[in-house]
């Protein structure tokens, strides 16, 4: 028997009672901008985005299936078990801090900006952005896979091994010194725009830029493989030109050309790659030498990469 709980919130949700349970899927977005509480079971199945911009507390064992979007501007906290299936980004701004056991697999982004604090195991698979800019303090077990960026702006320390995986930039714009054992690898850009100075055996591996502007003076050891532009105080030089694909982990995830993804299987040149966050996979040619192309189908990609080699030998 469906409580009247249940039938007011559907009616002021516009949802039949099999959609508010999940058993009928909703076709389009819902968005709840009214209502101030959910009732238990509450599971829809969402072919859209799902706002529910004035709850602040959700129930136990809430974890919709969203297709696009999922905003929760207003929640402060999440109860235990919270593990929603996102296809787009999960929105959780007022969050202040991560209870244990939540790793989400986000097929978007991840905005968390008010945490300031990461105190569990938090290893979260995100495909594009993860945004923690207002988190001081990480636990040395924080190992994010990130396909986009990773914002760590006002972190002002760094724990011992800490290299997560960023497959666009990684920002630690606070940070002012690094441990030694920090070498981390970063698809596009990573900013230390604060590090004031380069520590011994610090070489990161860069898809396209490095910036220690306050750095004044660079080690003659210091040899980062970037592939784009150095900064630092009184020298802004491009390094190299070519850039072999970039890989984590002994080659479990790789990115090339803004692509990002875990390798499903390698063939000479060619590698099968799920991209992070989805179900989706991507075929990366390569000829070897700096030139790489990519498609749905190896069809495309190697068409993709004569084509590119044929521009170059122009």
């Amino acid at each position: 028997m469906v409580s009247k709980l249940v039938e007011f919130f559907c009616f002021e949700a516009n949802i039949s009672v099999n959609q508010f349970y999940g058993i009928d899927k909703i076709e389009s977005d819902l968005e709840i901008s009214h209502i101030l509480s959910i009732p238990e079971g509450f599971s829809p199945v969402i072919e859209g985005s799902l706002s529910l911009s004035l709850i602040k507390t959700l129930p136990d064992g809430f974890n919709p299936t969203v297709k696009d979007n999922l905003f929760l501007s207003s929640i402060t906290e999440l109860p235990e078990g919270f593990s929603p299936v996102i296809g787009g980004s999960l929105l959780l701004n007022k969050l202040t801090s991560i209870p244990k056991d939540f790793s989400p697999i986000v097929s978007g982004n991840l905005h968390l900006s008010s945490v300031t604090s990461i105190d569990n195991d938090f290893n979260p698979i995100v495909a594009r952005n993860l945004n923690l800019s207002s988190v001081t303090s990480i636990n040395a077990n924080f190992k994010p896979v990130v396909g986009g960026n990773l914002y760590l702006s006002s972190l002002t320390s760094i724990p011992k091994d800490f290299n997560p995986i960023a497959g666009g930039n990684l920002y630690l714009t606070s940070i002012t010194s690094i441990d030694t054992k920090f070498n981390p690898v970063v698809g596009h850009g990573l900013f230390l725009n604060k590090l004031l100075s380069i520590p011994k055996d610090f070489n990161p591996i860069v898809g396209y830029q490095l910036n220690v502007e306050k750095v004044i003076e660079l080690p003659k050891w210091f040899k980062p493989t970037v592939k784009g532009i150095l900064y630092c105080t009184f020298k802004r030089e491009k390094v190299i030109d070519k850039m072999p694909i970039i890989t984590w982990e002994n080659g479990k995830y790789i990115s090339v050309g803004g692509v990002f993804g875990e390798v499903i299987h390698k063939r000479g040149n060619i590698f099968k790659c799920k991209c992070i966050g989805t179900t989706d996979y991507v075929y990366i040619v390569t000829n070897g030498d700096g030139v790489h192309a990519y498609g749905n189908t190896i069809k495309k990609a190697q068409t993709d990469l004569l084509y590119k080699l044929s521009k170059r030998n122009i």
